[in-house]
């Protein structure tokens, strides 16, 4: 009988990998110890269920997006009896996977918000790569953010298309961190990016999941 392959959402096994190195963030008492290797994940992950290619990746994919860092640990090791000096690769958690955990912090800043203190603003989250973000409108960024990644890997836009669609994107994010976001400006924009996609096979999932969670502004 043939085994039964499980599929698993990849924000789940996002969020979870990147859970095991903030609890690992935290526990540590040196930080060495705060970083671990893809070994070290993928056995901290095994009650989890997850395949190897999963966790690989979620860890992939945290690392482009900043949320987790790649280091390199000089290391010893014996090939063959001989002993050989190389790179050991290890992970560990971001500010911004921190702020993920626990927040907007007073120490957390850009060139975007310097000399904004975000704790002040009541409602608001801290998400990505220095996005600040109303609350209840996390799930609308995580979904743009998803539709954005398809547009820039999609073979069917131009890179024209493609750098005005991400425009339209950003104007929309950048919208939903405003304590009075521009219904206007949103519903706008977001019409012209379902235009210019009513072709794209590959985006009417995500479209489809924001046009749900747009509709507060688009009507």
């Amino acid at each position: 009988m043939k085994k039964q392959t499980i599929s698993f959402n990849p924000e789940e096994v996002r969020e979870d990998t990147l859970k095991y190195l903030y609890d690992r963030y935290k526990k540590s008492r040196s930080t060495r110890k705060q970083s671990a290797t893809i070994g070290e994940i993928k056995k901290g992950l095994k009650q989890k269920g997850y395949k190897e290619s999963d966790i690989v990746s979620a860890i992939t994919f945290l690392k482009d997006r900043g949320w987790i860092k790649e280091e390199k640990e000089k290391t010893k090791f014996f090939i063959k009896g001989k002993l050989t000096e190389g790179d050991k690769t290890k992970y560990r958690i971001s500010d911004i996977g921190v702020v993920h955990f626990e927040g907007p912090s007073k120490f957390f800043s850009s060139e975007r918000f310097s000399g904004i203190n975000i704790t002040n603003i009541q409602g608001v989250t801290v998400v990505g790569n220095n996005n600040i973000v109303k609350n209840e409108f996390i799930d609308l960024f995580r979904e743009l953010e998803k539709l954005g990644d398809i547009i820039r890997s999609n073979s069917k836009l131009s890179d024209k298309e493609k750098a005005d669609l991400q425009s339209d994107i950003e104007t929309i994010k950048n919208q939903i961190g405003k304590t009075e976001p521009n219904k206007n400006i949103i519903k706008l924009a977001w019409e012209t990016i379902k235009d210019k996609l009513k072709d794209i096979s590959e985006s009417i999932e995500p479209v489809l999941k924001i046009v749900s969670l747009i509709k507060i502004f688009t009507g």
